[in-house]
């Protein structure tokens, strides 16, 4: 598919910038590259996009991109995660927006995971560099509408990925934990929400869904 080759074209300009963590860092217990090449979403008539903050645990190999994103295929966009937060509302909002199952596009901002988890504050620092995909993989992927499930903390970084990028409130959802972006290089249905997971735990899915459904039919 000619734009996952726009992808791995991508990926591979990155060379040791991508690569290097896995050995600059061989104690620090690091998955990844994480790496994107979604299959059905090119033929959705409404393409999402769904932005996460990093994996819990990945395939580990810098040196070999299209291996990466085979494994990103494998995984189906979180197909066998039934009970996991993060899928499930991934599934919601898929049915939503009118979305074929599973044919959404799923990236992180974070391309290592450390442990499972995020990355130390040492590590993500020296992975700022990547960040820059982010952009890149929006520009690729046209999405139609893009949730970031990144949580407040990382507007520092979308602020530097996205320059000049305006957060604005989202009426009738809780203000700095759910925002709209606005910015030419993202989409004009574009999302800063927190992780599904506290979502639920604050009881803020319901009203999450509903305005999703008010703004999307409002939005031309």
């Amino acid at each position: 598919m000619e734009s996952n080759r726009e992808l791995l074209d991508l990926y591979k300009s990155y060379g040791e910038s991508l690569s290097g963590p896995l050995r600059a860092w061989p104690d620090r217990d690091l998955s990844g590259p994480f790496l994107i090449s979604p299959e059905s979403y090119w033929n959705q008539s409404m393409r999402l996009l769904i932005v996460g903050q990093e994996t819990g645990g990945w395939s580990k190999n810098g040196d070999d991109p299209a291996a990466q994103m085979n494994v990103y295929r494998a995984f189906e966009q979180g197909r066998q995660y039934r009970t996991s937060p993060f899928w499930n509302v991934v599934r919601k909002l898929e049915i939503a927006l009118g979305v074929y199952p599973y044919g959404c596009a799923w990236t992180n901002l974070n391309r290592y995971d450390e442990k499972g988890g995020p990355p130390s504050a040492e590590v993500e620092q020296l992975l700022r560099p990547l960040d820059a995909l982010l952009r890149e993989e929006i520009r690729i992927l046209n999405p139609d509408v893009c949730f970031l499930f990144t949580n407040r903390k990382n507007d520092e970084r979308l602020a530097s990925i996205f320059q000049a990028v305006h957060f604005e409130a989202i009426q009738d959802l809780p203000e700095d934990h759910f925002m709209r972006l606005i910015h030419s290089d993202l989409p004009r249905l574009t999302f800063r929400c927190p992780h599904p997971r506290v979502m639920r735990q604050k009881s803020w899915e319901d009203g999450f869904f509903r305005v999703v459904e008010r703004v999307c039919k409002e939005t031309p």
